[in-house]
């Protein structure tokens, strides 16, 4: 299993390299980035985010956990 990733240090890494909050709708928020035509979408608040979840952040940004 990989590493434990929490929603709040999700965002923390998505917003540091440009993603901005498009829109939230109940617990869940939605990102996206002018240069990356896809969507981030992210339930918040939670303490650790499924590894599916994980592995599609790590696709759609690049981003390693």
């Amino acid at each position: 299993m990989g590493k434990q990733v929490s929603s709040r240090d999700a965002i923390r890494e998505i917003e540091m390299r440009g993603w901005v909050l498009a829109r939230s709708r109940g617990d869940h928020f939605t990102f996206k980035n002018p240069a990356n035509p896809m969507l981030i979408t992210l339930p918040h608040p939670v303490k650790s985010l499924s590894p599916g979840i994980v592995r599609d952040i790590e696709r759609k940004t690049g981003i390693r956990f």
